[in-house]
């Protein structure tokens, strides 16, 4: 039955892999724009070099014996035992490859006497290597022996035995050192040398009889290699996510701890897959297509992201319009550290990033086209650093976005130690502290850098806020370059004692053009 499942479960996740639906043109052009703009979705390289897949391979040999029929190489035809056909294979192969059965199959433990395993490594030591055939076939050896002694009593040991050798991970290119070893090495008549190596120079440096690269694995046996690990106890999946290829099956991976991404879409119903992945963490990105219809909510529902609790950085990125309540569904854990929610196209945020996230530290919104005004975003009690970016229906920052309308308050944003506006178009007052409210409020007490970047309508700058700073940044702002940017008057007055000041001036803003303006937001993403 298990046989069965497994092998299921290998035709489907090579289905999923190699005949994934395309994305829609939404897909493409925000992927396309986050790569280009942000420089931040690099592909991911998950494939491990054909030896190291042959080492674990071996490794795994004890505790997949009885399953040997299903997870070797399959052969094209029957083979006779005593003429092995060369199978093609991952490695380079002195005098004949050796058949796709594994290293303790009772049928190759038959055929050979002794089988020997050395890992060779990065340094070819002719004396070791020659030592560890001894210990592998129970015969003592000196540390006085010189070279010629230790390969004597190896081609004693050997002779007139059928053997199977496997040295695995050679890199030396060395021939000369080669040589001595293979000439020592002459057993029985059926004797096979098992090399595997990274490098094709090696191959022809130890003069191989036959040598056969991961290339010329056949489609079929590619596919079989995926069956030598267990992936129920996989721990990392990395895959492009600029494809919507995650493999099916992965909801089954309950040990994982890093996935790469997940793209759902409408009707995907792929946001269920996290239900029982509850032992992820590090970082995750969800890249988000349209979301508004009920499965789509039972989906996120489903996913109970809420529970991931070793979680700490978020990513959401938005290709599609996303219903609140499916938000809502997508709670991020507790204890998350860092967010970011790129390209929203909602009017309203969910109620828990102001009232569940009491230990995030960082907090990216970017690219909100439809929201025009943000929430109580000083309710958060850790949170260190706040980046909004390209909310261009934002006209007006009130009182509210501290926080501190309720009764019995308390501080607003009480550790926030950075805050960045950028190119909010649209964004025109700031509202202030004033009058007896002024002396009673405590609003940002850490704030140490605030920088605003390409906000040329706003009129002026909150003095409730400029009173702790250390840095002050004002960029390809128009209002506030005429404000300040001649460091005179009464405006500069209010803001002279701050120790670092970077404001340009009416003519710096002339000479800037959208490629320096861009360059300075790369950073943020």
């Amino acid at each position: 039955m298990d046989d069965a499942l497994d092998e299921w479960e290998t035709a489907n996740l090579q289905l999923q892999i190699e005949g994934s639906e395309e994305l829609s043109d939404p897909w493409e052009k925000i992927i396309s724009f986050i790569q280009s703009i942000c420089l931040c979705f690099e592909h991911v390289v998950g494939r491990r070099e054909i030896n190291l897949k042959i080492k674990g391979f071996i490794e795994k040999l004890d505790s997949i014996d009885q399953k040997k029929d299903e997870f070797g190489f399959l052969p094209s035809g029957g083979h006779d035992l005593q003429e092995f056909n060369r199978n093609e294979s991952t490695s380079f192969v002195d005098s004949a490859s050796v058949h796709g059965r594994t290293f303790n199959d009772p049928e190759v433990k038959e055929h050979f006497n002794p089988k020997i395993w050395i890992c060779v490594s990065d340094t070819f030591d002719v004396k070791k290597i020659a030592k560890s055939i001894l210990e592998a076939v129970g015969k003592n050896s000196s540390n006085t022996w010189g070279l010629q002694t230790y390969l004597e009593h190896v081609k004693d040991s050997v002779s007139n035995k059928r053997f199977l050798i496997v040295l695995d991970d050679v890199w030396t290119e060395d021939r000369e050192r080669w040589e001595p070893l293979k000439n020592s090495l002459q057993g029985a008549p059926g004797s096979r040398i098992l090399v595997t190596t990274r490098s094709e120079r090696v191959a022809r440096a130890i003069s191989t009889d036959t040598r056969q690269p991961l290339g010329q694995l056949s489609h079929d046996e590619c596919w079989s290699l995926l069956r030598i690990y267990k992936l129920i106890n996989l721990r990392h999946l990395l895959f492009d996510c600029d494809s919507n290829s995650i493999p099916q099956g992965v909801e089954r991976l309950t040990g994982l701890w890093i996935l790469s991404g997940l793209i759902a879409g409408r009707g995907s119903r792929k946001l269920g897959y996290l239900r029982k992945l509850n032992q992820l963490r590090g970082s995750l990105k969800l890249f988000l297509g349209d979301l508004t219809e009920l499965e789509d909510l039972v989906d996120a529902e489903n996913a109970e992201l809420k529970n991931k609790k070793y979680i700490q950085v978020l990513n959401f990125y938005f290709a599609g319009e996303v219903m609140v309540d499916i938000m809502e569904a997508l709670q991020p854990p507790p204890n998350l550290h860092y967010l970011r929610m790129f390209g929203y196209k909602g009017t309203q945020l969910p109620v828990w990033i102001t009232t569940s996230l009491n230990y995030l530290r960082v907090l990216n919104l970017s690219l909100f086209g439809n929201y025009s005004s943000l929430p109580p975003l000083g309710k958060l009690p850790m949170l260190e650093e706040l980046n909004i970016i390209w909310m261009d229906s934002m006209k007006y920052v009130g009182n509210e976005f501290l926080g501190i309308m309720e009764p019995n308050a308390g501080p607003a944003f009480p550790k926030l130690r950075k805050l960045l506006f950028s190119e909010c178009d649209n964004w025109e007052k700031w509202e202030d502290i004033t009058g007896d409210e002024k002396d009673h409020l405590l609003i940002m007490p850490c704030l140490r850098e605030l920088e605003i970047i390409g906000c040329d309508k706003l009129k002026a700058l909150p003095h409730c806020l400029l009173r702790t700073l250390e840095y002050l940044t004002v960029k390809y702002s128009l209002c506030l370059a005429s404000l300040y940017g001649d460091r005179t008057g009464d405006e500069w007055d209010k803001i002279s004692h701050i120790p670092h000041i970077k404001v340009d001036s009416l003519e710096d803003i002339n000479r800037y053009d959208f490629c320096l303006r861009a360059s300075a937001l790369i950073r943020f993403f």
